[in-house]
């Protein structure tokens, strides 16, 4: 047989192999078995992997130029060279409007654009080729095949004659033109028990074919014919003089090829994430962990009309011996508008917004973000960030520039109703359980000693909320003299939606707050990067009775129990007193009057608190 019409034919059966007939489990780990004119035989194998996907080409003979263009920025072009009995080809691609140019043998496998591996040739021979390529470039081709009906041309030439297969879309059908100046005689593709079978016998090609059980034939002239396979339909044309075969789909039938290779993409349970990547999660995914560097990287989900989410299974994102663990069920809600698209953690170097204890020295251990840039990502079951080896250690996070401290959990280690967010220790890790997702840092505190150095330590006191028919007044005394501020807001532990700053340094400061709203108010007062332990204030909207006057509603300030850090007892002075009942509660774990940082024990970081305020 000519060998040009040997290579026709098996670009044919890869074409109706890979494309254009919808064999069971497309692209999964299976193989299809091409047959041509009873002695040309072609064999691909697919394997769906986690990371990459491999294709290995078997054939009892060769092509010696191969193209294949969808458009000027997405082509690639391959030309095989044989030098005394090794093969080598020289590869020409455009991939994202960017180009490589070089020559693939044994010793020189891979692929790479601007340092990104595109694919990776395993083994190579004469009638043989293995491939591995990523997950990006065999979702662009899915997409253009199968997605966006994009149309491409392939080319495959030897000597002066040559072969081209065109994809176009002509009112909503795909069609696939094979065309050449020799006559085509026949092809047989296999999957299992699915195949098609195309023979010219006798002035017509008969058309037989098997597809989940059911079997087909059908005779094809000139005039063309088409074969049903029940639900899926694949139209068959034969023109000038047999040396043209234009073979059709409808959308209907490329959507369910779709359909099949994203049920196959379902049966992914884990998955590697690169830091410049984004992998699309399927609605239903059976996706249960996902690999990750610790420098980004994005998962798309499926969204609803109301920019939420659901999580199929539970699901848990591995980044640097830490983890994230979302529950099986969770649903996520997004900005308006949200893509789906969520940030994967990223470790920086350090926080946006240094944590500030009073009369402590601070050392950031971690600090990641994720989620998404602009908006709020939440969850209505409780995420876990599990920390690897930071037992003991405090955790924050930090929302619109503020930093805000995460409490310990309840007994049943449940987050507090009137808190997004807690923290307990397991072993040796720290947990974190939210319902939202940020900028989070650990870190540890300790006390600083006297004897200077290390700049100021303020200390803040007579911090009253006077609360007035239109206004209240806040004022607070601090020591040193220092600037100062007053942040507040309306949920409690932040974030405080309003700053004001005062840059004068003195002892005494005030702040007028006006056309606030009927409610509760939390607020903090500071200097420096130091700020006071929160207070609140009740405050509501006068009425206006006719006439202009007034009818004042009693308000009462709310303000912090225990304004002194180791005032235990309330009497306004750090004393022996206060020293028995830290000592009465010592080593004792969960919610204590006595544990002054809220790590949830009393222990010497508690005393070292008490003791740095010990009234003179």
């Amino acid at each position: 047989m000519n060998l040009l019409k040997k290579r026709i034919l098996i670009s044919i059966g890869i074409f109706l192999a890979l494309v254009v007939f919808p064999i069971e489990k497309s692209f999964a780990s299976t193989s299809s078995f091409i047959k041509v004119n009873d002695d040309i035989e072609v064999t691909i194998t697919r394997v769906l992997g986690d990371v990459n996907e491999t294709y290995t080409i078997e054939t009892s003979d060769s092509l010696d130029n191969f193209s294949l263009e969808f458009d000027e920025n997405n082509r690639i072009t391959l030309e095989k060279k044989e030098l005394e009995g090794l093969t080598s080809w020289d590869v020409k691609l455009t991939y994202k409007e960017k180009k490589y140019s070089g020559n693939i043998n044994q010793s020189l496998s891979e692929i790479k654009i601007d340092n990104e591996r595109i694919a990776t040739v395993q083994s190579l021979s004469k009638n043989s080729v293995s491939f591995e390529i990523s997950k990006d470039l065999s979702g662009n081709i899915f997409n253009k095949m199968l997605a966006n009906h994009d149309p491409f041309t392939l080319i495959a030439s030897s000597g002066d004659r040559n072969i081209e297969v065109k994809r176009e879309n002509i009112e909503g059908e795909d069609k696939y033109t094979f065309s050449s100046n020799e006559a085509l005689e026949s092809v047989e593709v296999r999957d299992g028990t699915d195949n098609i079978i195309i023979k010219y016998n006798n002035g017509n090609y008969e058309v037989s074919g098997q597809y989940k059980g059911i079997s087909k034939n059908t005779i094809v002239s000139s005039a063309g014919a088409e074969i049903n396979y029940n639900d899926i339909k694949v139209g068959v044309l034969i023109e000038d003089g047999r040396n043209k075969i234009t073979l059709s789909s409808d959308h209907e039938t490329i959507k369910r090829v779709a359909q099949m290779i994203l049920d196959d993409k379902r049966n992914i349970t884990e998955i590697t994430i690169s830091s410049g990547e984004t992998y699309e999660i399927p609605s239903n995914s059976n996706l249960s962990t996902i690999n990750a560097s610790g420098k980004g990287g994005k998962v798309k989900f499926t969204v609803d009309s109301e920019s939420s989410s659901f999580i199929n299974k539970e699901i848990t994102v591995k980044y640097d011996n830490n983890k994230v663990v979302f529950p099986e069920g969770t649903k996520i809600t997004g900005p308006g508008g949200w893509s789906g698209e969520m940030s994967l953690p990223e470790i920086k170097d350090s926080p946006t917004v240094t944590p500030s204890i009073s009369g402590h020295s601070v050392n950031v251990s971690q600090t990641i973000t994720i989620g998404v840039e602009d908006g709020d990502l939440t969850f209505d079951k409780p995420v876990q960030l599990i920390f690897n080896g930071q037992k003991g250690k405090r955790v924050g996070f930090i929302k619109g520039g503020l930093f805000t401290e995460i409490e310990a959990c309840g007994g049943a280690n449940n987050i507090p109703l009137d808190k997004q967010d807690c923290k307990y220790d397991l072993e040796s890790d720290l947990i974190v359980l939210t319902t939202h997702f940020t900028e989070f840092v650990v870190f540890t505190a300790t006390p600083i000693s006297g004897g200077g150095g290390g700049g100021p330590i303020y200390t803040f006191s007579n911090v009253r909320a006077d609360v007035q028919s239109n206004q209240v007044v806040i004022t607070f005394d601090v020591s040193p003299s220092s600037s100062a501020f007053l942040k507040y807001g309306t949920e409690q532990g932040g974030p405080y939606a309003e700053l004001i700053e005062a840059d004068e340094y003195k002892s005494s400061h005030s702040f007028t707050l006006t056309g606030l709203s009927s409610g509760t108010y939390y607020y903090r007062v500071g200097a420096s990067n130091e700020s006071s332990p929160e207070y609140s204030f009740i405050y509501t909207v006068t009425e206006i009775q006719p006439g202009g006057s007034t009818i004042p509603t009693p308000v009462v300030p709310e303000e912090e129990i225990q304004v002194i850090k180791g005032d235990l007892n309330g009497d306004g002075v750090v004393d022996e007193y206060d020293f028995s009942l830290l000592m009465a509660n010592w080593g004792k774990t969960g919610p204590n009057i006595s544990d002054l940082n809220g790590d949830g024990v009393v222990d010497e970081y508690d005393f070292s608190l008490l003791m740095a305020n010990w009234t003179i």
